[in-house]
């Protein structure tokens, strides 16, 4: 653990704790500190002997460590055998651990910056994101709430017969904790994005109909602490679940709220896509409305794209979403800047078609990076079409290859088997590489 500590603080598992003499900074020198402590604490253990061994001994050797390194060895071949739960971990967890370890080392081929940690402005912009959505202040307090009941019943005595009271304590922890988990690993994400807080809202109906369901030995048990009236509590519970209501309906029916995207939204995506009962109330319009509203421009580019009648494609790990914000049927795959696959979170076969041996038809590269766009070109050469896609309206136009600039988005289509597309398949179909990240 202070190896674990001292390495993690340290930053050499790919992390950075942001600018000197900062919060980040700060933590990070002290996950360090305690870490080396631990590790020293540990060793200065291993080397602890009998008084009375020191005293008939005038120095060590390397005699006294041989006597007592198989004792050491006994004791742990004893404690395997006596304790079931250490034969469990050694043979059976271990082990998978360290297969599924190097198995993600073997499978995981994407070219990763350094994560940096920078705990006072992700903390700044969730201030900023619940400012501007007052629905998720009701909704962070159920959570609290619940992880508070939680623990006051895990320290409470328990009937051990009452297992359905210790099952429900451990749901609403369980919910709670995951709930409030955006909170922890906000810290290490480069920005508050709307798919960092999907669980914060996808499970909040859940711990709301549990809290519904048992509101005397939940809510009502709370408030009974603070010495409230049965009126008083009935009162604070509507007016609680009222507030909640209307939020909801604010935010979404009212006045929509699109806090949750940083990018501005395209006047013409937001309006073929306004806010009705049905994609407000039905999840799975619900979630499409929202995706689409939070990238409109992925949205517009997917109009453009299917109006010029392509449907296999490429772009780079983020830019292939495009293909899922938008209605129409199209496949739009990952590459490296090199040309060839990216293979993070894919495999080769993700490339092909049904038989699993024909490369898909692909003949267009999707480009939303200027640099994107030149090492594309230089890896599968000059394409047949060029085409500049518009930031507001459907209107793709064709452009030569002087007027590329790093303020458009492109599409670069190669014609069924020229140059270019021979050198789209031939890279497609190679293994994985790193080279060129």
């Amino acid at each position: 653990l202070g190896l674990f500590l001292f390495l993690f603080g340290s930053g050499i598992f790919g992390l950075s704790f942001g600018p000197t003499l900062t919060f980040s900074w700060f933590i990070s020198k002290s996950l360090q500190v305690t870490g080396f402590l631990l590790v020293s604490f540990s060793t200065s253990c291993l080397l602890v002997v009998d008084s009375n061994f020191l005293t008939t001994s005038n120095r060590l050797n390397l005699f006294h460590f041989n006597k007592f390194l198989p004792l050491v060895f006994s004791a742990i071949l004893i404690k395997i055998q006596t304790d079931k739960n250490l034969r469990y971990f050694i043979f059976v967890l271990l082990p998978i651990s360290i297969f599924i370890f190097l198995l993600s080392l073997k499978l995981n081929t994407q070219c990763m910056y350094n994560i940096s940690i920078d705990i006072v402005s992700r903390f700044k912009e969730l201030i900023t994101l619940v400012s501007n959505s007052k629905i998720t202040i009701p909704i962070f307090i159920t959570y609290f709430y619940m992880l508070l009941l939680s623990l006051f019943k895990s320290f409470k005595k328990v009937s051990t017969n009452d297992s359905s009271a210790i099952s429900t304590n451990y749901i609403n922890l369980f919910i709670s904790l995951s709930g409030l988990s955006p909170l922890v690993y906000l810290c290490a994400a480069e920005g508050v994005y709307n798919r960092y807080m999907l669980i914060f809202m996808l499970l909040y109906p859940f711990a709301f109909t549990l809290l519904t369901l048992s509101p005397i030995n939940s809510i009502s048990g709370l408030l009974n602490k603070f010495n409230f009236t049965l009126f008083s509590q009935s009162i604070l519970i509507t007016t609680f679940y009222l507030l909640l209501i209307i939020s909801y309906l604010h935010e979404n029916q009212i006045i929509p709220n699109y806090s949750f995207t940083k990018w501005p939204i395209i006047k013409l995506v937001k309006t073929e896509n306004s806010s009705n009962f049905t994609n407000t109330f039905l999840l799975s319009q619900s979630f499409k409305r929202a995706a689409i509203l939070s990238r409109s421009d992925f949205a517009l580019d997917h109009k453009q794209i299917s109006s010029l009648g392509l449907k296999n494609g490429l772009s780079d790990y983020w830019g292939s979403s495009v293909s899922e914000i938008g209605t129409s049927t199209m496949k739009v795959s990952p590459i490296q800047p090199n040309g060839k696959p990216n293979l993070w979170a894919h495999t080769i076969y993700n490339y092909r078609i049904s038989d699993l041996k024909t490369i898909s038809n692909y003949n267009f590269v999707y480009s939303r990076d200027i640099d994107f766009t030149n090492s594309i070109i230089k890896a599968y050469g000059v394409p047949d079409k060029i085409y500049e896609l518009d930031k507001k309206e459907v209107n793709p136009k064709t452009i030569d290859i002087e007027s590329i600039n790093s303020d458009k988005r492109y599409l670069l289509k190669y014609e069924k088997n020229s140059q270019g597309w021979l050198k789209m398949q031939y890279l497609i179909d190679q293994e994985k590489s790193n080279k060129g990240c």
